[in-house]
């Protein structure tokens, strides 16, 4: 008898598991989820709020806040034209950037405003620089921060101006932070500092995210993910209140000039003082030329990060910080450093040899 063995092969075809990346994967910041809708707006045309109230409202809470038209009316910005720049403030030396995308790590140059202003519209370029002294008379502080502190304690006072199309990195500030636009307009991506170290900061030292914001890898910052963020159209005339170190990015976008032009106000957090804004008559403007910036508050603040364990703050570390942050030369980032410090407290360095400076001696 012929025995036949049948043989049944089965073949079970198991489809392919594709690798499935986060909502947002590799494109623009805030597209990992929708908004959670732009920031509070007051109408300032209609009337500035109280100092007071300005205060309690936002900047004791911590709450962004855009207030239009805050600085329509001021000089600055019926008066700062290309031509009006160059006329009255052309051979005042500028820093600039050589790329409109962010990148700390590119060398700026220092080149005269005059030659900015020719080149900005057909160049890859951006002026990033504190406010030259000469234009501070045309710069108006608002009625809302004219009392209780904040001129007291303003550290810095920052300009930006380029064609538009610039694009910073995803950072943080260590000051309070009051961002006015002259011309175009700017868009802030803002996230409430808490989610700071969720994301996942991997430049700490000088304050940002190494992130690609036009493609974000989720894979690499997946902290990202399920985070809250908020939006705020800056328009000309337009101010923005933001709260220090909460995070963002900002790009910005030129007028039918082709010009897009910013101003900030940094100031360190401080003890408001209401007595002071019920004792005084306040007005509506005041220039920014009465009122002096106080380096040695930024100072303080840096000195504060490099301070040790035991109080103390070690020059060498902080050397290294000013080393990192402006892409210095050894020697060159000592020398800048001793001088940031003298701002500070000049006794203490009138000797290379002393090592360090406990962080509470500094007047």
């Amino acid at each position: 008898m012929l025995h036949v063995t049948v043989r049944v092969l089965i073949v079970i075809f198991v489809p392919a598991v594709q690798a499935t990346h986060p909502t947002g994967h590799l494109e623009k910041l805030g597209s990992h989820q929708a908004s959670e809708g732009h920031v509070d707006v007051l109408d300032g045309a209609a009337g500035f709020p109280h100092p007071v109230d300005f205060y309690r409202r936002y900047v004791e809470r911590q709450r962004p806040v855009v207030i239009r038209q805050a600085v329509a009316s001021i000089p600055a910005l019926q008066k700062w034209t290309d031509k009006f720049l160059e006329e009255e403030y052309g051979d005042v030396e500028i820093g600039i950037e050589t790329l409109k995308k962010e990148d700390r790590n590119n060398p700026g140059e220092l080149i005269p405003l005059q030659e900015f202003l020719q080149r900005y519209k057909k160049e890859d370029i951006y002026m990033v620089d504190s406010l030259p002294q000469a234009m501070h008379k045309d710069w108006m502080i608002p009625h809302f921060l004219l009392c209780g502190g904040y001129t007291d304690n303003l550290s810095t006072i920052y300009s930006w101006l380029s064609s538009g199309g610039t694009s910073s990195v995803l950072h943080v500030d260590q000051y309070e932070n009051f961002h006015c636009v002259v011309n175009g307009y700017k868009a802030f991506i803002i996230i409430d500092r808490q989610y700071l170290e969720r994301i996942g900061m991997d430049n700490k030292e000088r304050g940002y995210y190494e992130m690609d914001v036009d493609r974000v890898d989720l894979e690499k910052y997946r902290g990202l993910v399920g985070v809250p963020w908020y939006e705020a159209t800056v328009h000309r005339g337009d101010c923005l209140y933001l709260p220090y170190s909460w995070l963002h990015q900002v790009r910005s976008y030129p007028a039918e000039e082709q010009k897009n032009m910013g101003v900030n106000l940094w100031w360190h957090p401080f003890k408001f003082n209401e007595t002071d804004c019920e004792v005084r008559d306040i007005p509506q403007y005041a220039s920014v030329d009465q009122f002096t910036p106080r380096p040695a508050l930024v100072v303080r603040s840096m000195l504060r990060e490099t301070a040790r364990k035991d109080g103390y703050v070690y020059f060498t570390d902080f050397h290294d910080m000013i080393q990192k942050r402006v892409s210095l030369p050894e020697e060159a980032a000592r020398q800048v450093g001793n001088a940031c410090i003298a701002t500070v407290d000049m006794s203490v360095v009138q000797s290379v040899y002393m090592p360090s400076v406990r962080l509470d001696s500094l007047r």
